[in-house]
């Protein structure tokens, strides 16, 4: 996520970022991230109930 970010702070990467992060791709992301987020809450609350 954080090499996405950059971008958005510049507004001369504004059309490459568009370009290269079209609607498919974000919505990829997304949907991994959610599953990491997922995994760690997990992976969290495992370590917890010990």
């Amino acid at each position: 996520m954080e090499r996405i970010s950059a971008p958005t702070r510049y507004l001369d990467n504004l059309q490459r970022m568009l370009k290269d992060y079209n609607k498919e791709r974000s919505e990829d992301i997304l949907k991994k991230t959610l599953e990491a987020l997922k995994w760690l809450k997990i992976e969290l609350q495992k370590q917890l109930s010990f």
